[in-house]
């Protein structure tokens, strides 16, 4: 639209005013002649209709030219909201109950000695790695469901193996990472405790049990490389014989004719172990079952053939379920382990927790490790089977008539 002398503006303005229509103060140069101008910006639509050049006053346009400026940076610099903080997983009240039923019963007895590192300044840092945390969680639920009622063992057992899944994918991922901190040091170390105390109440976890031994291990090892602090005291000394001589005084010796009995079904393995992992394996139950006769010393001995003396190929090897003589040597590990029980009860007495006793029915509980052991037996390997046969019926039996 053209622009129109100042003398053509007072006319239509005085012919809008006779026909009652009201001028804007900043509106176009010139309106139309008959119909009220929308001011369409920037072309208005009378003007496009007719073909005609819209003009507005220069410092409208400009005005206008800049807030739209303003408009297109906004939009291009606009991004989805974010949560000003990740606030993390979000905990329900049962979660609230398991946190607390570990803090005063569920911790684990080990490392010795430890009960206040497990209720003190492990709780503390749990809410910053998630890995321990849920770790916490997951042994919780499965200790309510050892010792709890069986309405509530159902739904608690899909919440332990629930967090289990979390601890564990959670944990990969930092390891995956390295350690960066004593305090992360130390809560992968108090984790890899956990899971493998919740190994025990889980039906197959041998395997895992096993691994989690490596676990901790490993990530000691790392720590201590970095020369990073450890809240566990005396976690590396080997000091169990000595500082168990006072309990282990007052509680029965393992039955001779046991301890025998487990000498010779071992000894029968030798010819059947063809791998190094196997004799390795071989030899360390052996030894095991030799010392049980006469002295408690070097009882846990067997553990550091999972932890320094196994490669990890071995270890893969050894518990490979196609592993005919592997689940053998496994089986008589478990069963071993069975007619260690004052040892275990034992290490249990040193806890300082009131609540002790409520951990009766955790007697003999991995024996539920030997049924899929068992079940796994090769058909020509049979006969090896019958010592550890023996062990886990006569547990069973013993825990049917203590509950």
């Amino acid at each position: 639209m053209l622009l129109h002398d100042s003398c053509e503006d007072d006319k239509i303005s005085l012919a809008q005013r006779e026909r009652g229509e009201s001028t804007k103060s900043h509106g176009k140069v010139v309106a139309t002649a008959r119909k009220h101008c929308k001011e369409n910006r920037p072309v208005c639509d009378f003007c496009q209709h007719r073909g005609l050049n819209c003009e507005w006053p220069r410092f409208q346009m400009t005005s206008f030219i800049e807030a739209n400026r303003h408009v297109e940076t906004t939009l291009e610099t606009a991004t989805v909201p974010r949560k000003l903080q990740d606030t993390g997983p979000a905990f329900s009240s049962v979660d609230f109950r398991l946190f607390y039923h570990f803090i005063q019963v569920a911790y684990p007895n080990h490392p010795l000695g430890n009960d206040s590192v497990w209720t003190h300044e492990i709780p503390s840092i749990a809410s910053d790695y998630d890995y321990l945390l849920y770790s916490m969680l997951a042994l919780s639920a499965s200790n309510l469901v050892a010792n709890g009622t069986p309405t509530e063992s159902p739904d608690m057992l899909c919440t332990a193996i629930a967090h289990r899944l979390k601890a564990i994918s959670s944990l990969n991922q930092a390891i995956s990472t390295g350690i960066n901190s004593f305090e992360q040091g130390n809560a992968m170390l108090a984790t890899c405790f956990i899971l493998l105390f919740q190994s025990t109440m889980i039906a197959d976890g041998l395997v895992e049990y096993m691994t989690f031994i490596r676990g901790t291990i490993a990530v000691g090892t790392s720590m201590g490389m970095k020369r990073m602090k450890f809240l566990f005291h005396g976690l590396w000394v080997n000091r169990s014989a000595e500082s168990l001589e006072v309990d282990l005084s007052q509680t029965p010796l393992i039955d001779g004719d046991l301890a025998r009995s487990a000498c010779r079904s071992i000894e029968n393995l030798a010819g059947l172990c063809g791998s190094k992992g196997e004799a390795h394996m071989y030899g360390s139950l052996l030894m095991t079952a030799r010392a049980l006769i006469t002295t408690y010393i070097g009882l846990r001995g067997i553990y550091n053939l999972f932890t320094f003396a196994m490669s990890h190929e071995d270890f893969r090897d050894l518990t490979k379920p196609t592993n005919d003589v592997g689940n053998l040597l496994l089986t008589h590990f478990v069963a071993l382990q069975l007619i260690m029980l004052p040892i275990t009860k034992a290490e249990r007495i040193q806890r300082s927790t009131r609540y002790v006793y409520r951990e009766k029915y955790n007697d003999g509980m991995t024996v539920m490790w030997l049924r899929p052991l068992h079940a796994n037996a090769a058909r020509h390997l049979e006969s090896y089977y019958e010592w550890t046969r023996f062990i886990e019926k006569e547990v069973i039996e013993v825990r049917d008539r203590s509950q």
